[in-house]
């Protein structure tokens, strides 16, 4: 069995949040949520199956990040405009600032 890292991002446009022209409308800021090492619902359990199971300290994470909205960007092709909608799911590497309840404030140079 192994542990869980699951994570969740919310990107709203930039341009939304602070009322600038001049910052590009595919710019997000995006608020993540990680949890990890979770084997059972509310505490981790020491056997499962009979078998024993590691000892992992369960964690939580808020993070913080820029994220791209590729299907913002104004092409005339219509495969790149479709190629751009399918990537729209992805978070793309970028830097971020993280919080965990382990060990406190990190930053990151690429996460995603």
């Amino acid at each position: 069995m192994t542990t869980m890292d699951i994570r969740n991002w919310l990107s709203l446009p930039i341009k939304s949040i602070i009322p600038i022209q001049k910052l590009p409308n595919w710019l997000c800021l995006s608020a993540g949520y990680s949890a990890n090492g979770m084997y059972g619902e509310f505490t981790n359990q020491s056997v499962y199956g009979g078998y024993p199971l590691p000892n992992v300290k369960r964690t939580r994470q808020l993070l913080l990040s820029l994220d791209l909205d590729l299907t913002q960007i104004e092409t005339k092709s219509k495969l790149v405009n479709t190629l751009f909608d399918q990537l729209f799911w992805i978070k793309f590497p970028m830097p971020a600032l993280e919080w965990n309840d382990l060990s406190g404030f990190h930053t990151h140079g690429l996460y995603w």
